[in-house]
Parts: C-alpha cells; sequence; structure tokens
C-alpha cells in the first residue's frame, strides 16, 4: 500500500535529525516532491529538507521546488516569479529591508488569500516600514474574531480560568491568563511584544479606543518588572489622551448652517512638557 506522502517526509526527517540512513532519507524527499500527486505543500516541505541536507537531486519537475531544494538563501529577485508561493515566504524570512518584505509578503497571500500565515511577518514588516495602516489591516482578520470564529472582542483572547487562583490582578478587565493569537505557536515574550505592537500602531493610527484594548493585553502576558511598568505607562498615557478628547469634544463648534452654538464654545484643551492640562490660547464662543 502506498505510503501518504506527509508520512515519508516526517519518515525522512527524523531520520535526517538521527543521523541514520541519509541516503534513504534523500531518496524518501526526492520521491515526494517529484510526485505529481502529492499535495504541492507538502511537495514544498520535502524541496525544504533536501536543501538542508545540501543532496544533489535531480529535476523535481518545478522550478519553486528546484529553488527551495539549493540549501541556499533565497533573493527577492529569484523569488519573484509567477505563482512561487513558498520562495516569497522563504526570501522574505532573509530579507533585510522591510519594504521587500511587505513586497514579497503581500505577493504571497494574493497568490494564496486562505493561508494566513504571513500576516503576522507582514504586520512586523509593515509596522517596521512605518506603514501602520498596511501593518494593521495584515492582523486585522486575526484579532476580530474569537477562537472558533465568532466574533467575541476586538482582539482575538480567550480567558481560561487557573484552578485555585482566585486573586488574578485586573488590567483593563482582564482578570484571568490571556491567550493572544493562540494559533501562532509563539514563545511568552514574543506574545507580550506583539500584543504591545499592536497597541502602538492603533496609537500612531489614533485610534485610541482599541489601543486601550491592547496595552492590557500586553500587561496581563508581561511579567512583573520593567515591562510591564512601561505597558501600564503607555495604558496610562493612552486613556488619559482619551480623556481629552472627549472634553475637546464637549467644547469645540458644531458647524451648521446656524451661527449660534447649543452648548458654549470653549477653547481646546491642551498638556502642557509637564503633563499639566491648560486651555490653548483664546476666547471661548457664546451660545
Amino acid at each position: 500500500m502506498p505510503w501518504d506522502a506527509q508520512a515519508r517526509v516526517d519518515l525522512a526527517k527524523a531520520e535526517i535529525t538521527g543521523q541514520r540512513e541519509r541516503d534513504s532519507a534523500t531518496g524518501l524527499l526526492t520521491s515526494v516532491s517529484a510526485s505529481p500527486d502529492a499535495p504541492y505543500a507538502t511537495r514544498a516541505a520535502a524541496a525544504e529538507a533536501i536543501g538542508a541536507l545540501k543532496a544533489s537531486v535531480p529535476n523535481l519537475g518545478s522550478g519553486e521546488l528546484a529553488l527551495l531544494s539549493q540549501g541556499e538563501r533565497i533573493e527577492a529577485a529569484a523569488a519573484e516569479q509567477p505563482g512561487y508561493y513558498y520562495a516569497r515566504l522563504r526570501a522574505a524570512e532573509h530579507a533585510a529591508d522591510p519594504a521587500t518584505r511587505v513586497r514579497l509578503l503581500l505577493d504571497a497571500i494574493a497568490l494564496e488569500p486562505q493561508d494566513d500565515s504571513p500576516r503576522l511577518p507582514l504586520f512586523r514588516a509593515a509596522a517596521e516600514a512605518g506603514q501602520n495602516p498596511l501593518a494593521y489591516s495584515a492582523l486585522e482578520p486575526l484579532l476580530s474574531y474569537g477562537y472558533v470564529g465568532s466574533y467575541e472582542s476586538p482582539y482575538q483572547a480567550r480567558y481560561a480560568p487557573e484552578p485555585g487562583n482566585h486573586e488574578a490582578e485586573t488590567y483593563g478587565g482582564i482578570s484571568a491568563p490571556v491567550e493572544f493569537l493562540p494559533r501562532f505557536q509563539l514563545g511568552a515574550e514574543e506574545r507580550m511584544a506583539l500584543a504591545a505592537k499592536v497597541a502602538e500602531v492603533l496609537e500612531k493610527l489614533d485610534r485610541l479606543q482599541e489601543a486601550t484594548t491592547y496595552w492590557p493585553v500586553a500587561i496581563a502576558l508581561a511579567p512583573t518588572g520593567a515591562s510591564r511598568n512601561q505597558f501600564q505607562n503607555s495604558l496610562a498615557k493612552a486613556q488619559a489622551a482619551m480623556k481629552l478628547q472627549r472634553q475637546d469634544l464637549l467644547r469645540r463648534p458644531v458647524v451648521t448652517e446656524h451661527l449660534e452654538q447649543r452648548v458654549t464654545v470653549r477653547p481646546r484643551v491642551i498638556v502642557n512638557s509637564g503633563g499639566v492640562e491648560r486651555t490653548s490660547a483664546g476666547g471661548g464662543g457664546s451660545r
């Protein structure tokens, strides 16, 4: 009975890990990568494993598979060929220029829009490049829906109370352990930094209300110490800025066809360098 293609890839990788039967592993990987009957994703994984072995193999039936099997760093120019999805992902991993990574990952998403895996690196690359609207739009589909696919909250988090822990600290309404973007395999520090980066991007987009839902997530994920203090300060600043916005909303004029205002128009509230609130120069209007 023919073996499942993925099973053959897994067996070959196990043989590589154990430094046993290198020739057998290469043969298994080559047979899978060259097989038109195997799913293309499995063929690509086999080709990359061949590259890790630095083995010389015959034609695998695809220019992209041949590129992946070389085991060398893939440059953007080589990856930007029609239909080269996996090569684009690998090239983006090594590209130093964030704008290049953004271009490669956007092309990859266009090729495989159903695959969410490029969205996280695209978020990071776009944020580094200062393309904040793109950064948030890349990650937003993963943030807007709950773990089981139904809308639950502005961020993808589920709370699982720990047995016997009834004294969890509360940060912005979060009083239980947080799972942020659980579908991704991330370390604790990486997950914490990602939540903070989402909050920073939203602040740069002047979406303070949404930012204040992510700072508490970063706080809840942060260990005690400098990181948590920094995130708490950022949350406090965002909340203070929202307070000023609400105050200004009540003070500013409403432009209509009528000259008179229904409320008293007052100077805008600003904060000086010392953090003290004061009103801007100029008098207020009347009713």
